[in-house]
C-alpha cells in the first residue's frame, strides 16, 4: 500500500455500475485512494503488471473471461492483492467455492452500499496484511529451524519422531528416514528412560516445560553424543497432551574442555609434588656422589673394592641425572607460562632417553637416534617438548613389552619450512578403527590401570600451540610411526 493512499483496481465491463461503485467509494472514504477501471480482464491484469495495486473489485462476467476462471487468473498474475468478488448472482454455493479459491470477499451487486463497500475492502487488506505478517513469521520461524545450530525434534506421546531440523539429524548421524525408524527411548541409553518418564509427567501436570538438563543420546557410528536438553509439551486444542519438542545442544567439546583442564590441574599438583620429591632426594644423592668419588680417591686401582666403587659412581651419577630431568619435567604443568626459547631436538632426545633408560635397558629395547646435520635449533617451549616426546617413546615402549622385535628409531632432520621429528617403533600396531580415536581425550587401548589416555591429546595441542602438525602411520604387525613437524624459524605458529 502506497504511504498516501490506497490504489483499487476495479475490473467491470458494465459503465454504469463502475460509476456507482465510484461514487459509493467517495461518498464514505476513510482513507485517501486512487481508482483504475478496467473492462476486461486483460486489460486488468495489465494493471496488475505495473504493480502498486492494494485490492481489486472484480467482476465475474466479463467479455473475455466469465465465471470462477477469471478469478483464478487473476489469483495467479497477483496471489498477494486481496481480491473481492462482485457478481450479479446470489448464490452461497458460488460464493463458498470463490473463497476457496483466493478471493479475500464476495459481494452480490444488489446488496452493496457505500458503507459495505469500504468495510468489506478494509477488511480485505487488513485480513491480507495478517496472512502477510503470519507468512513472514512462519519463514522466519522456518530459517531459524533449519538454520539452528541447536538440535531440534518433535516427538509425539509414544516417543515417535515426527520432523527434525538439520543440526538434530547431524549431531547424530542419521538421515530423517533412518532416524524415523527409531523411537525416542531407542536413541538415548536406558539410563535416562525412567528419569525422563518422571520429567514427562511432571509437564503434563503443569503444562509447562523442563529446566535445562545433562544427558547423552545415541548416535549412528560412534560414541554417546554428551548434550543438554530441554523438553516442551504440546497440547491439543483441548488442552491434552499430544506430543513432545526438544532442543539439544552439542557440549562434547565443552567436555574435552572440562577434561583437559582437570588433566593441567593434576598435571600442575603432580609437577609440585615431583619436584619436591627431587629436591629431597638430590641433596642425599650428592653426598652419596662425594662419599663414592673420596672412597675412589683413597683406593688403588688394584684394590678388589676399586671397581665397586666405580660403579656406585656410575650409577649414582645417572641417579642424580634422573632427579634432575625429574626437576625439569616437574615444571611440564605450567606449559601456558613457559617462554618460548631456541633448543635442538639432540638435547630434548638426550634428556628423554636418559630418562627412560633404566627401562629401555631393562626391557631390552634397542633405540637409535639421528639427527641430521645442521638441522637447526628451533623456538619451542622446552620443557612441553620434553613432555611430547616422553609421552611418544614411553607409549613406544608399553607397545613393545609383548613384540618379539623390540626397536624405536629416532630421527630429526629439515623439511623446507619445518623440522621434523620422527619416532618409529617394531610394535604391534593400531587397528584403522583405533587410528582416528588416537588423540580423543580418555581413549586408550592399554589395559585398565597402565593409561590415562591423555597422553597423545596433551601432546597434539602443545604441537598445535607451537604451530607444528603431528600425524600417525601405523600398520598391524610392523609397527607405529609419529611424525611432528615444527616452523624452523617462527615461534608458537607467528608468521
Amino acid at each position: 500500500m502506497s504511504d498516501k493512499y490506497t490504489k483499487i483496481l476495479l475490473i467491470e465491463d458494465n459503465p454504469s455500475y463502475a460509476r456507482l461503485v465510484q461514487k459509493m467509494l467517495a461518498v464514505s472514504s476513510q482513507v485517501e485512494y486512487q481508482i483504475e477501471c478496467a473492462d476486461r480482464l486483460s486489460t486488468g491484469l495489465e494493471y496488475l503488471v505495473k504493480g502498486e495495486i492494494d485490492v481489486v473489485l472484480l467482476d465475474l462476467g466479463l467479455p473475455d473471461s466469465k465465471g470462477l476462471d477469471t478469478l483464478d487468473k487473476v489469483c495467479a498474475w497477483a496471489p498477494a492483492v486481496p481480491i473481492v468478488v462482485l457478481t450479479g448472482i446470489d448464490d452461497e454455493t458460488l460464493a463458498v467455492q470463490a473463497m476457496r479459491q483466493g478471493a479475500q470477499d464476495y459481494l452480490v451487486k444488489g446488496d452493496i452500499d457505500s458503507k459495505t463497500m469500504w468495510r468489506v475492502m478494509r477488511y480485505a487488506i487488513e485480513r491480507k496484511w495478517v496472512e502477510e505478517a503470519l507468512r513472514k513469521s512462519e519463514e522466519k520461524y522456518h530459517t531459524l529451524y533449519e538454520s539452528s545450530k541447536d538440535g531440534i525434534a518433535f516427538f509425539d506421546m509414544q516417543g515417535n519422531l515426527l520432523e527434525a531440523n538439520p543440526a538434530f539429524l547431524d549431531m547424530l548421524g542419521y538421515t530423517m528416514e533412518e532416524i524415523k525408524k527409531l523411537n525416542y527411548q531407542q536413541l538415548t541409553p536406558k539410563k535416562w528412560h525412567e528419569m525422563e518418564a518422571d520429567i514427562v509427567e511432571k509437564q503434563i501436570v503443569t503444562k509447562g516445560y523442563s529446566n535445562e538438563y545433562e544427558k547423552e543420546y545415541v548416535k549412528k557410528d560412534g560414541p554417546l553424543l554428551p548434550i543438554t536438553t530441554r523438553l516442551w509439551l504440546i497440547s491439543d486444542e483441548q488442552g491434552n497432551p499430544a506430543g513432545m519438542w526438544a532442543i539439544i545442544r552439542d557440549i562434547s567439546e565443552q567436555k574435552k574442555m572440562q577434561l583437559q583442564l582437570v588433566l593441567a590441574e593434576k598435571m600442575t599438583a603432580l609437577g609440585t609434588m615431583a619436584a619436591g620429591v627431587a629436591h629431597e632426594l638430590l641433596n642425599p644423592m650428592m653426598g652419596m656422589l662425594n662419599f663414592a668419588q673420596y672412597c675412589l680417591k683413597h683406593t688403588t686401582e688394584d684394590d678388589p673394592r676399586h671397581p665397586v666403587l666405580q660403579d656406585i659412581e656410575r650409577e649414582t651419577r645417572r641417579c642424580v641425572d634422573i632427579v634432575r630431568n625429574l626437576t625439569t619435567f616437574s615444571r611440564m604443568g605450567k606449559q601456558g607460562e613457559e617462554k618460548y626459547q631456541k633448543e635442538s631436538f639432540a638435547t630434548i632426545i638426550d634428556r628423554v632417553v636418559k630418562l627412560l633408560s633404566y627401562r629401555i635397558e631393562k626391557e631390552h629395547v634397542f633405540l637409535t637416534r639421528h639427527v641430521a646435520k645442521g638441522t637447526p635449533k628451533i623456538w619451542m617451549q622446552v620443557n612441553s617438548m620434553q613432555q611430547v616426546l616422553l609421552n611418544l617413546i614411553s607409549n613406544a615402549l608399553d607397545v613393545l613389552m609383548k613384540s618379539q622385535k623390540k626397536e624405536i628409531h629416532i630421527e630429526v632432520h629439515r623439511e623446507g619450512d619445518f623440522v621434523q621429528l620422527t619416532v618409529a617403533d617394531s610394535g604391534c600396531g593400531l587397528a584403522p578403527e583405533n587410528l582416528e580415536k588416537i588423540y580423543d581425550p580418555f581413549f586408550t587401548t592399554k589395559p585398565t590401570g597402565r593409561g590415562t589416555g591423555l597422553g597423545l591429546t596433551t601432546s597434539r595441542s602443545i604441537i598445535d600451540s607451537h604451530g607444528g602438525d603431528i600425524t600417525c602411520e601405523s600398520k598391524l604387525g610392523v609397527g607405529t610411526t609419529f611424525k611432528i613437524l615444527l616452523p624452523a624459524e617462527t615461534k608458537g605458529g607467528e608468521k
